[in-house]
């Protein structure tokens, strides 16, 4: 054929494959505990290039040298293709699929289709900020900085444990609030600031408190067993033990689900005196000492709820609300964290220092963005 890759050219592609291989395929092996057999993976990036060369000649698509696949991309779409469809199998079960013409064939048109759609033919919505943005890197890269200084915590009682990983948790949160806001996806990313607003609030509280108030709070994470569809009529030990919770508490039936969100928060000792209820507002974000903080919750609200007033929200003012109340969940958890790493003895003369240098790019990004 007269566009078939010469042996020069599939020896040239073999080497590329090696050496991309080496640096993008063996930390995902690492990470991901499945390890790509390499003559297979050549198979598959050949076929696949074959498929992409005809796709675009079919779909009369003009792209740039700069966006044609890359070799690190056709590594990892392979990578992840096969895992997905293999990695519950036994080694004899794979290395037949491996061997499959026609599954390679498959993989390489799926594959060729989804990264033509991705980033050809792809729509996608003008965003405020890019990727490329100082705000979206200098926010990521500063929660990076922050799980990183959690890692190693000495001590090891369920407070401590507890907070450290609500903690990551909502340092992943801000990471993915500033994915969205990159790709144009506004409303998407307050809702997940809102999740991210009342994980703070969690935090705030169980690091004020003794391990008792943890201790609570991870006993009514049995709760969450009550979610999953079960048998009509099955009874579990979870739903004993939320009923003879409840009994104690003298808790209306009619308050079960409340109380399976926000029965914990009953353990604290000032929970009466400050009027504490079985709801966000005026129990969980009360408790906190967060209640100033309502409205932003409140219009967060309105905003994953669509209604005819969603649509009056502009792009520009979605992300300015997202970015800000983010920095404000940023703050208050920074503090919960760093009075995590002084009981652990981390709070070193260096984390201040470099913490001092990336606060100061980000107050530098927020005037950025307010003067816009």
């Amino acid at each position: 054929m007269e566009n078939s890759p010469t042996a020069e050219m599939l020896r040239m592609l073999g080497m590329q494959c090696d050496e991309a291989a080496a640096t993008v395929l063996v930390p995902l092996e690492k990470l991901w505990n499945f390890t790509l057999d390499r003559s297979f993976l050549k198979r598959c990036v050949f076929t696949i290039l074959d498929f992409y060369r005809a796709e675009l000649i079919l779909r009369k698509l003009r792209v740039p040298r700069s966006n044609i696949i890359g070799m690190n991309d056709t590594l990892k779409y392979v990578y992840f293709y096969h895992y997905a469809y293999t990695h519950t199998l036994s080694d004899e079960d794979r290395a037949r699929k491996e061997a499959d013409v026609a599954y390679i064939r498959r993989m390489a048109q799926d594959i060729v289709k989804q990264y033509i759609f991705a980033e050809h033919i792809d729509f996608k919505s003008k965003p405020v900020v890019t990727r490329y943005s100082p705000i979206v890197n200098r926010y990521k890269m500063y929660c990076n900085f922050l799980v990183r200084n959690l890692t190693g915590l000495r001590n090891t009682d369920i407070r401590t444990v507890t907070c450290a990983s609500l903690i990551v948790k909502a340092l992943m949160q801000m990471k993915c609030i500033f994915s969205l806001l990159s790709e144009g996806l506004e409303t998407e990313a307050v809702t997940v600031w809102r999740s991210l607003y009342e994980l703070e609030c969690v935090v705030d509280i169980l690091i004020s408190h003794d391990e008792s108030i943890a201790t609570e709070f991870r006993d009514f994470e049995k709760c969450s067993a009550l979610w999953e569809l079960t048998a009509e009529g099955e009874v579990n030990d979870e739903e004993d033990w939320l009923k003879q919770k409840m009994q104690e508490r003298n808790i209306d039936e009619r308050l079960k689900t409340p109380f399976m969100r926000f029965g914990w928060l009953m353990a604290l000792p000032e929970y009466v005196a400050r009027g504490g209820k079985l709801n966000f507002k005026n129990g969980l974000q009360l408790l906190a000492g967060n209640l100033e903080r309502y409205p932003g919750y409140k219009t967060a609200c309105l905003v994953s709820h669509p209604t005819a007033l969603t649509a009056t929200f502009s792009k520009e003012y979605l992300c300015n609300f997202t970015v800000f109340r983010t920095d404000e969940c940023l703050l208050k958890l920074r503090t919960a964290l760093t009075q995590l790493l002084k009981e652990n003895q981390k709070d070193s003369a260096a984390f201040y220092r470099d913490d001092a240098i990336y606060r100061a790019l980000l107050s530098d990004s927020l005037q950025l963005l307010h003067n816009e």
